[in-house]
Order: structure tokens, then C-alpha cells, then sequence
């Protein structure tokens, strides 16, 4: 007898804990509802659960419904289950099927919306593949203490600064408050990891993607037990845009254990950040040597670019733009940094392969944004025929002359 009332006890020690976080449950059996069920293709019904609110509960008790459902044979994928609260126009939850797990649903019940008589109105819509769904009168209402992420401001990503610039990289924050009465494991990642590679609009440049930490529950509440000190984490990662206009940033994920043993998964707000073309004062000419160009001489230019802007720029390409000029080595040169207010010079050497004015022009491309600046000014060179002095015209007349002599001697001595 001895060992049995040992035992006895040790169960109920290891059982404590499963139950330490309900305050009370109740089924809509209980309540003397039966069960609802809606078949046939394109049918809608809804039926109602009324209950008077427990009393000496405040913020402290997290209300949830636990809603039990079956859809035969299998679900469709129009099925959808609507929970309203006391009349609410807009639903507490929208369900899918694949928001059941073993036929569960858990849906938190606001409390601040709780009167004395309650009533939550289940609203049962089939698809086009006639499936029968069934609402069970086993389905719970229940009071809990629990960790509490879901209140409004508990778990958010923030942007910093807000509107950024196209080429300026930007902070985004991570935080999840625990509101609740109840210490909580917590994953907290920075998206969904399928949408991993699915971001053109932006690209990770450093910082934490994912964190697993203990959480602690709410350390001081006000008279109506709401809490006004909740612990907290945080992460920051950073973002570069790859486009400019109103973007909208994937939501953060929290996934924890709720009361029932079962994987909850949180998503945060999804911030949109309008990202600005930015103001770039790039200066870029073209400069040739003060001197007669004749064909076939070579030139010596450069390219001369200065960032009269407040900002560093970085991967900037500078390429040298002529149609009618021979041209030795590369026609482009890469800057790696333009500080602000620094000059930077690129030497090139063209030849003049062809008589007439010629334009020599230049491109500066910004390489991550595929951006072109217009502040590129072009030269022009007059390329002359080659020149021939009086000196050696003289002796040439006087070569022919001499030449000319001598046939006519030639001739008329005979």
C-alpha cells in the first residue's frame, strides 16, 4: 500500500507542470451545444456559443478557444472556418485547414473585448469539392497562463533610417517582448527560411539572422494586470537596396511552444521603406595636352573625376568613349572608393589615325545600380595633316629645278 501511495504521488509531481498553466476550461458541450456540421459544395453556415466570463481573471489570463474540426473526406483547399468575438464585424480568426493540427485550432480570444455574457460565432464555409466539415462540441474555452508575444507591439521589426538611399546600406531590428506570465523558449529568425533566396530587392550585407534564447515572462504589471515591464530581445541585421522606389521587407518569424505542446509560429509586421535615388555629385572631364595635333602623333589624355558629393561611392567604372581615334591598352578603368571631395586621374593614350575634329568623351557608370552620370565633359582635338617647312618645300623646288636643267641640256646639246 506504502509503494502505491508513492507512486500515486510521484504521478501527480510529473503531472503538475502540464496543468500549472490553466487557469480553467470549459467545453461547449458543457455549455449544452451540440455539434455543428455544413456538407455539399459552395454551402456557408454558422452557428453560435454563448458563455458568461469567468470571474477574478484580468490581463494576466490569456483567453483561447480551442476549436476542435473535421473535414470529410479531406479538405478542400476554399474550406475556410471564421471565428467572430461578441458580434465583432471582423473575425478574431480566419482558418484554413492547414491551420488545424491532429484537427486542433487554437484561437486567442481578446480579452480586453470580454463582458459579462460572451458570445463567439463560428462561421463554416465549404469549397467547390463538397467536403463535409464538422465542428465538435468538444471544442474549449480556456484561461491560461502563458508567454505572450501576440498583443500588439510585442513583436515587430524596425528600419533605421527609414527612407534610406539606393546606395547606403540599412539597419533593420528585430524585437519580441514577452507580455506574458509564463518564461518561454524562443527561435527568432529575420524571414521564412524558404524565402532565403527570394529578395531581388535587397541584399544582406552583415548582422544575426537567427537567435535561440530563453525569454523571461513579465516582470511588472499595473492594477488591471497589464504588463508595463516585459522582458525583451533584439537582433540587427543589414540590408543594402537594389532598388529604388517603396519596398516591402519579409516579416521576422518567433516560433515557441504554446500551452498545448504544440509548435506555434509567429510572423512580425512587414515595414515598407521607400528607398531614394541618391544625390550624386560626381564630376568627370576629359583633358588633352595644350599642344598641335598632327595625324598619326599620339595623345596623351586623362580622365579626371571628382566626388563633390558628402558621401564615399564605390565601384565606379570610367570608360574612355571615342569612334575615330586609335586607342592603346584597356578604354575603362574601375575605382574601387571616391571619397568625398577627393579627385582621382586616369592616364590613356589614343592616337590620331584620322584628320578633322575629333570628340573624346567619357562614361562614369556606377556598377551596383546600374546608374550613368551625366557629369561627364568631352574634349575636342583639331587633328592637322602633317606638317612640312619652307625650308624643305625650298630644296625640293630647287631639287626639280636642277633636274629639269639637266634634261634640257641633255636634249638640246644633241
Amino acid at each position: 500500500m506504502k509503494k502505491i501511495a508513492i507512486f500515486l504521488a510521484m504521478l501527480v509531481m510529473f503531472a503538475a507542470p502540464a496543468f500549472a498553466g490553466t487557469f480553467k476550461e470549459t467545453s461547449i458541450r458543457s455549455l449544452g451545444y451540440g455539434e455543428f456540421e455544413i456538407e455539399g459544395a459552395n454551402q456557408k453556415g454558422c452557428t453560435e456559443v454563448e458563455f458568461l466570463r469567468t470571474t477574478d481573471l484580468n490581463y494576466e489570463t490569456q483567453p483561447i478557444f480551442s476549436l476542435h474540426s473535421e473535414f470529410i473526406p479531406l479538405a478542400g483547399k476554399q474550406d475556410e472556418i471564421e471565428v467572430f468575438f461578441n458580434n465583432s464585424l471582423e473575425p478574431v480568426a480566419s482558418l484554413k485547414p492547414n491551420d488545424f493540427l491532429d484537427g486542433w485550432a487554437r484561437v486567442r480570444l481578446p480579452f480586453s473585448e470580454f463582458s459579462e455574457k460572451n458570445h463567439i460565432n463560428i462561421c463554416v464555409g465549404t469549397g467547390e469539392s463538397g467536403t463535409k466539415i464538422v465542428i465538435h462540441n468538444d471544442s474549449i474555452i480556456g484561461y491560461y497562463s502563458k508567454a505572450n508575444f501576440e498583443d500588439e507591439g510585442a513583436f515587430y521589426i524596425s528600419v533605421t533610417p527609414p527612407s534610406p538611399d539606393l546606395l547606403d546600406e540599412f539597419r533593420v531590428d528585430v524585437v519580441l517582448k514577452n507580455l506574458g506570465t509564463e518564461d518561454a523558449n524562443v527561435v527568432l529568425k529575420y524571414r521564412k527560411d524558404y524565402l532565403e533566396r527570394e529578395t531581388p530587392e535587397t541584399q544582406l550585407v552583415k548582422g544575426k539572422t537567427i537567435m535561440s534564447t530563453l525569454i523571461e515572462k513579465c516582470t511588472e504589471r499595473d492594477e488591471l494586470g497589464k504588463c508595463i515591464k516585459p522582458h525583451e530581445v533584439s537582433f540587427s541585421y543589414y540590408l543594402r537596396p537594389k532598388l529604388k522606389g517603396m519596398i516591402s521587407l519579409l516579416p521576422a518569424i518567433a516560433e515557441y511552444e504554446n500551452p498545448f505542446g504544440e509548435l506555434t509560429v509567429l510572423e512580425s509586421n512587414r515595414p515598407n521603406v521607400i528607398i531614394r535615388e541618391p544625390e550624386i555629385k560626381v564630376k568627370a572631364f576629359v583633358q588633352i595636352p595644350d599642344q598641335e595635333i598632327i595625324e598619326g602623333q599620339n595623345i596623351g589624355a586623362k580622365i579626371i573625376v571628382t566626388n563633390e558629393g558628402a558621401k564615399a561611392l564605390q565601384n565606379i567604372e570610367v570608360k574612355v568613349l571615342n569612334n575615330r581615334l586609335g586607342l592603346y591598352g584597356s578604354d575603362k578603368a574601375l575605382i574601387d572608393v571616391l571619397g568625398s571631395k577627393e579627385t582621382k586621374e586616369y592616364p590613356f593614350t589614343l592616337k590620331a589615325v584620322e584628320v578633322g575634329r575629333q570628340e573624346i568623351g567619357c562614361d562614369v557608370t556606377y556598377l551596383d545600380q546600374n546608374l550613368l552620370s551625366t557629369g561627364c565633359v568631352s574634349a575636342f582635338v583639331d587633328v592637322k595633316k602633317p606638317y612640312i617647312p619652307i625650308e624643305v618645300i625650298a630644296g625640293g623646288l630647287l631639287t626639280i629645278a636642277a633636274a629639269a636643267f639637266l634634261v634640257y641640256l641633255y636634249w638640246f646639246k644633241k
